[in-house]
């Protein structure tokens, strides 16, 4: 059975990169660099990157590279006690596509709500604490107050 092979190099970088980088740092990013002191909070994570985390990725890549099998069947082939380790990991990469999945499903449930022409909502503190519009058109606000123990929704009234 012949093993599969990237058509091309930088496809291969691009799904590096994508299973590298992951969605939440993108989204998370920004947010990290301006809260942690800008552009001086990149120079250690430049640092740390390289120190840490490109030595890992080598050597991921090269175990890879030279078993041409799957996660747990890589470990075990280095050594049976191993094999746990493998599935270890498999879990822990079902476990990270299980949140994904799971916000997939609202982008999509989103996405189709817009499609089908619901664009208001009825309100409800529970689900909705920035105010929306409700059935009958007026304008139902609701705060957020920060507690010690969470978010507590309160009513102010309608506009």
């Amino acid at each position: 059975m012949a093993t599969a092979r990237w058509s091309s190099g930088f496809g291969f970088i691009l799904a590096t990169v994508g299973a590298a980088v992951g969605l939440g740092n993108i989204w998370r990013f920004s947010a990290v660099v301006g809260q942690n002191g800008g552009g001086t909070y990149l120079i250690p994570y430049l640092i740390a990157a390289v120190v840490c985390a490109l030595p890992m990725l080598i050597l991921e890549l090269a175990i890879g590279r030279h078993l041409r099998t799957d996660v747990v069947s890589a470990f075990r082939s280095i050594q049976t006690e191993y094999t746990a380790l493998g599935w270890l990991i498999l879990g822990g990469v079902l476990l990270i596509l299980s949140y994904y999945l799971v916000l997939t499903g609202w982008v999509l449930g989103f996405f189709l709500s817009w499609l089908a022409g619901s664009r208001t909502r009825s309100s409800g503190p529970a689900y909705e604490p920035y105010g929306c519009l409700s059935e009958s058109g007026r304008q139902d606000v609701y705060l957020l107050e920060q507690r010690p123990w969470g978010l507590n929704h309160s009513y102010r009234g309608s506009n």
